[in-house]
């Protein structure tokens, strides 16, 4: 499984000299504007060695819920069988949600705006190359949308990429099982994203593995 470091190493030099991020979200809504309960990030990629790498990068959870919309934001959906699905979870899962709809104290609660530029200018400084997201379909749109609400750029778009399409492509090359690391707990954004991100670093050292060895044994004698 790839080693999880708090920090992110030097990528100057790694295989994959850009590393990559996976997104995950949490939400109280089905259609493409949830109201949105929890953002988690991981940056992930292949060192020098051919060694795969994780590291936790955004864990921010419960923005405030009013009757102006999500951060002043109208027009979101909520969907009360999934806040009742969300008030069901462990307890160290659903509070922040609780807090979002107004079950207890709201102080210290975090600002969605402030977060989703904190976690963009996070990724532009570590030269992220791709976003990825299990599924893509749903996660990648969404951050998709916010960043251009936020940050006024539509540049994330053209680098969002389906984890399970990177895990599929390392199994039907190697032969290898991709799967992710159990980590708990469950439905908590960051892990869930540091999660996808380790079996996502996995899939890349199996194929950077294949590009460095078809590299090596290459003779360019061969072909004069």
């Amino acid at each position: 499984m790839a080693r999880i470091v708090n920090r992110p190493p030097d990528t100057a030099h790694d295989l994959v000299p850009r590393p990559d991020m996976v997104l995950d979200f949490e939400a109280l809504g089905k259609g493409s504007r949830p109201v949105i309960v929890g953002l988690g990030a991981a940056l992930f990629g292949v060192d020098e060695d051919g060694l795969a790498w994780a590291s936790p990068c955004a864990d921010v959870k419960g923005w405030p819920i009013s009757t102006r919309g999500q951060d002043g934001i109208g027009g979101r959906d909520l969907d009360h069988e999934m806040i009742g699905w969300w008030l069901d979870q462990p307890e160290e899962v659903r509070e922040p949600v609780r807090r979002a709809l107004g079950y207890g104290s709201r102080a210290g609660l975090p600002d969605l705006r402030a977060t989703v530029l904190a976690t963009w200018q996070a990724a532009c400084g570590a030269g992220v190359g791709r976003w990825w997201a299990k599924p893509s379909a749903y996660d990648l749109a969404l951050w998709w949308q916010l960043v251009g609400e936020y940050a006024g750029t539509a540049k994330v778009h053209g680098r969002l990429r389906d984890a399970r399409s990177l895990w599929d492509a390392a199994e039907m090359a190697t032969g290898a099982l991709v799967r992710e690391p159990d980590l708990r707990p469950k439905h908590d954004p960051a892990v869930d994203a540091l999660a996808t991100a380790c079996a996502c670093a996995d899939a890349l050292a199996l194929l950077v593995g294949i590009r460095t060895r078809a590299t090596a044994a290459f003779d360019p004698a061969s072909v004069c």
